[in-house]
Formats: C-alpha cells, structure tokens, sequence
C-alpha cells in the first residue's frame, strides 16, 4: 500500500513538472513575440506624422495610449504607454512626430518648432 502511494505521488509529480515546463515554455514565446514586435514595428519604423489622441489609460494621466496620423500609412497607435510629467507637460494633440528607422526615440515638435526627443516607455515591458 505504502509503496502504491508513492508511485502515485511520484506520477502526480512528474505531471506537474511537465506542465509546468509547458507553462514557461509558453511565457517565454509570448515574451519573444513582444520582444519582435518591439524592434519591427516600433524601433524598426520610421514615420512622419501628427499626433491624433493621447487618452489616459484607466484615468490614470501617466499611463497613455497615443494615437499617431501616420502621414505616409495607417494610423499608428501604440498601447499602454507609461509616461512622465515632462510628457505631459510639453506634448500635445496635433503636435508633429519625427521617428527614424532603428531609433528608440521619437522627436515632437510644437508649431513653433520647439521639439523634444523622447523614448516611449511601454511601461518597461521591453529592457
């Protein structure tokens, strides 16, 4: 009897182990598929446009979704953005954006051409 048990135990154990492999091995996908996103279509692009939106994310004024009119594509909005007081402070809807292919910063500029660069923080999902 004794010994049913621990094989039972044992069983129950190795199938645990094997799903949690399962559970890492899917984290990790979803981290490298953020992680291609990441440099394809934010440091990996480059467009010139003007900023459309900027909405609190949750009513919460440091975390923002911005929507970008992309003058060369479609619209550009990027999720979840965590920003500071500085942001705030200085960029605003219809605002002009300046990004380079393989840059993490974006420039925006006022109308009378003040510009700022800054690099998105998608709330340090990317390192």
């Amino acid at each position: 009897m004794k010994r049913r048990n621990i094989i039972v135990v044992s069983i129950f154990l190795i199938i645990l182990l094997i799903s949690s492999c399962k559970w890492f091995q899917y984290k990790k996908a979803l981290e490298e598929q953020a992680n291609e996103w990441y440099e394809e279509e934010y440091v990996g692009k480059q467009f010139i446009g003007k900023i459309k939106a900027i909405n609190p994310h949750e009513d919460n004024p440091y975390k923002v979704v911005i929507s970008i009119d992309d003058t060369s594509e479609f619209d550009i909005n990027y999720g979840v953005t965590c920003v500071d007081y500085a942001f705030n402070e200085f960029v605003a809807v219809g605002d002009s954006v300046f990004k380079n292919c393989g840059s993490k910063f974006i420039k925006f500029c006022k109308p009378d051409n003040h510009c700022k660069e800054i690099e998105l923080n998608f709330c340090d999902k990317f390192k």
